[in-house]
């Protein structure tokens, strides 16, 4: 979707490779980063591949269809297809869409592997990951097992509880969130 509040909204779900560091008042966030699906990456030495390890035992939503099943390397591909696809900004991204953009291929060598071949060094690649605007991480059941325009299956720290058009979202928090003891909230 072009739509911000889509956008918006997807932050609270869905997981990415890499998040913003949160700040605080003493100590602001200074763009740096850090995994979020993912649990750690390499750079290679040339700066045109990042090779991404995906959080082990990193859940999606426990309700039905994904029923809390662990992320894997496929979640993350099957995103990657659709959102170079179907995404306005997959142009900023894909460099099959955009000769300026860096991302040539994305192989997927096992479960919870994902490789990243870039066209040139990008030096913003992994903030590039984090951006809202950029691959959310949904699981391959939203090509057919349920229609994610309405609902969402996610992977971050809250899970939408309930939607209604035109009049809000409710949350209620991922209790198998990978960050403990977090959120702090119950319910948004």
């Amino acid at each position: 979707t072009p739509s911000f509040r889509a956008y918006s909204e997807s932050i609270y779900v869905y997981s990415r490779l890499t998040k913003y560091k949160v700040g605080t008042l003493d100590n602001p966030s200074k763009g740096e980063v850090e995994g979020d699906a993912a649990e750690s990456w390499e750079i290679s030495p040339d700066g045109t591949q990042v090779t991404f390890k995906i959080r082990p035992n990193h859940k999606f939503d426990s309700r039905s269809p994904t029923n809390g099943r662990p992320m894997d390397s496929e979640d993350v591909k099957w995103s990657w297809q659709r959102f170079i696809s179907l995404a306005p900004a997959g142009a900023d991204v894909a460099h099959s869409r955009n000769p300026a953009s860096p991302v040539e291929e994305l192989l997927t060598p096992d479960k919870r592997t994902v490789v990243m071949k870039l066209a040139f060094p990008m030096s913003s690649i992994l903030q590039m990951m984090a951006h809202n605007w950029y691959l959310s991480i949904l699981p391959v059941e939203a090509e057919d097992k349920f229609d994610p325009r309405r609902d969402m299956r996610g992977s971050g720290p809250w899970y939408l509880s309930k939607y209604a058009t035109s009049v809000g979202f409710e949350y209620r928090k991922n209790p198998d969130w990978y960050v403990p003891n977090r959120p702090f909230l119950e319910g948004i």
